[in-house]
């Protein structure tokens, strides 16, 4: 408790996320442990991915048979690729707003985006971001048909929002 009194922002960060939450994605935020360089975020916050992709898979698995083993830890920074984030708010939208599988709305994608903006907003100019989204595909991590990861963070506070689905 005295983590989110210290630090209004993460507060404020977990609220939004919160709000990314309504259409069924799984979401996590926090603080990292210590600061370090922005070159080794990406590996400072894997295990964080890893947690949530866990979350989706262990949710998703007693529903569907041709669900599979998430990935690994060790495989999870190596499918994630760098983006800006003009296009982290685009993935939180979109992850937030609609299924990857069958296009359909999730929760109001005005909404989305605010709240996306806000998140972007809230890790400021200085965050880095990540995605498992190609330009024509995906690099998958829950062991469903269909998942869209994104993750940032500003070297202290961190988010990731997963949507995973099965056709």
């Amino acid at each position: 408790m005295k983590e989110r009194e210290s630090d209004p922002a993460l507060t404020e960060l977990r609220a939004t996320m919160r709000q990314l939450e309504r259409g069924g994605a799984w979401t996590r935020c926090g603080r990292l442990d210590a600061p370090a360089g922005p070159d080794t975020w990406l590996d400072r916050i894997a295990p964080e991915i890893h947690t949530v992709v866990r979350r989706a898979n262990e949710e998703w698995a007693p529903q569907d048979s041709y669900v599979e083993a998430p990935a690994t830890l060790a495989e999870v920074a190596p499918h994630m690729r760098g983006i800006g984030p003009d296009e982290a708010v685009a993935h939180l939208t979109r992850f937030a707003a609609e299924c990857l599988c069958w296009r359909v709305p999730l929760m109001d994608r005005q909404a989305a985006g605010e709240h996306a903006s806000r998140v972007a907003g809230l890790l400021g100019p200085r965050a880095r971001w990540w995605t498992n989204h190609e330009e024509h595909g995906w690099n998958g991590l829950t062991g469903c048909t269909f998942d869209g990861v994104v993750a940032g963070t500003d070297g202290v506070r961190f988010t990731v929002l997963v949507q995973a689905t099965v056709d």
